[in-house]
């Protein structure tokens, strides 16, 4: 479960971690609708959202997958794909920038307690 620091968002505790993926999330449908019954309705319509920066898709056995649009392979909004990337030059890309988004929290307001 992810908790901001900063803000004390706290995410809803549905949200599983996917076998055999290192950055896509599930959960059930059933599960969604009570955290966030806007987004539950509307993938039950369209079966693939995109929404502040995540990408979710509903499969046929109604489990619902998440991944941040910029951990993706494909990362142009437009696209339905859910893949991640698979290449070692694309997930250094991927961890480079997190690695580098670390340094500079750190460099700049020191460790965050």
């Amino acid at each position: 479960m992810k908790h901001c620091p900063k803000c004390g968002y706290q995410e809803p505790p549905i949200w599983r971690h996917t076998f055999r993926r290192l950055y896509t999330e599930h959960c059930y449908i059933d599960d969604l609708d009570p955290w966030d019954a806007d987004l539950a309705a509307e993938l039950r319509k369209k079966k693939f959202v995109v929404k502040d920066g995540v990408r979710y898709a509903l499969n046929k056995k109604g489990y619902v997958h998440r991944i941040d649009i910029f951990l993706c392979a494909n990362p142009d909004p437009h696209s339905h794909s859910m893949n991640e990337p698979v290449k070692e030059k694309h997930k250094a890309r991927i961890l480079g920038k997190q690695r580098n988004q670390k340094l500079l929290m750190f460099s700049e307001e020191g460790p965050a307690n």
